[in-house]
């Protein structure tokens, strides 16, 4: 990491911080502070894409070798698609209370990590990389923030009756859906790279068997929802607890050994 990208994200995180603290209040203490807190969240987004641009441009290759990098971009993914439903549904800038912290964690066990910069080892240098990562963290951002918005559905819960959040149980099951038809595609577009890499479509390693299970688990939330019609907190429990099938599978990498080890 230079000096640039050291800026940048540590401006990133020191703003990120405030705009936590305002939509907290605004949610305490009820007061009409949502939108600057969604707005310096804004800000602070800028300040990560340029620390992301600056460590693009440093090494070469956009950030996805490395647990510092999949930290930097997936929390990247995260703010992004929070923000995009924020400004689309502004009801639902308040889960930034959950999404805030959430990529703050993600950061903070990501700047853990060596965050040296490194050439792109042999095995990301394809065009798959492009269409399967994306796809990955497309995911990855909407699984998450599917899980921050069903712990804001419990919060709101104790104060609303099920009946007037149906909109916002609509939006976690939109979620819900986008990141379950982004994770087959992301399965598949991994099994045409993984066939041209390694002359096999399968191998049963973590991260595969864990991206499978995760997509399961999510297949079968959906499932629930329409077909046995489990809506309401039911809903919104299973969003969150299924979030961590969304973890092991990014961050399980060390849970034995497999043909994607070796490249982080």
């Amino acid at each position: 990491m230079n000096n640039y990208e050291s800026f940048f994200i540590w401006a990133a995180i020191y703003t990120y911080i405030p705009a936590f603290a305002l939509l907290l209040g605004a949610a305490v203490f009820r007061r009409d502070w949502s939108r600057s807190g969604f707005g310096l969240t804004g800000i602070a987004f800028l300040s990560h894409t340029v620390s992301m641009v600056v460590r693009w441009a440093a090494a070469g290759h956009p950030p996805v070798q490395g647990n510092y990098e999949n930290a930097l971009l997936g929390s990247w993914f995260l703010v992004v698609i929070y923000l995009i439903g924020g400004y689309k549904y502004p009801r639902l800038r308040p889960a930034g209370i959950i999404a805030g912290p959430l990529a703050l964690l993600i950061l903070g066990v990501g700047l853990r990590t060596p965050t040296l910069i490194e050439p792109l080892s042999a095995p990301y240098q394809s065009n798959w990389l492009w269409v399967h990562v994306g796809f990955s963290w497309l995911a990855f951002g909407a699984f998450l923030l599917a899980a921050c918005l069903g712990g804001y559905y419990f919060f709101k819960s104790k104060k609303a009756p099920e009946s007037d959040l149906m909109g916002l149980e609509e939006i976690i099951l939109g979620f819900l859906l986008f990141g379950f038809v982004a994770q087959a595609f992301m399965i598949a577009t991994g099994a045409v790279w993984a066939a041209n890499l390694w002359g096999r479509y399968w191998s049963w390693d973590p991260i595969e068997t864990w991206s499978l299970v995760c997509w399961l688990v999510y297949g079968l939330i959906l499932h629930l929802r329409l077909t046995m019609g489990w809506r309401g907190r039911r809903l919104a429990a299973l969003a969150v607890l299924a979030a961590l099938t969304v973890v092991i599978s990014f961050w399980g990498l060390g849970i034995g050994q497999g043909v994607h080890t070796p490249l982080l």
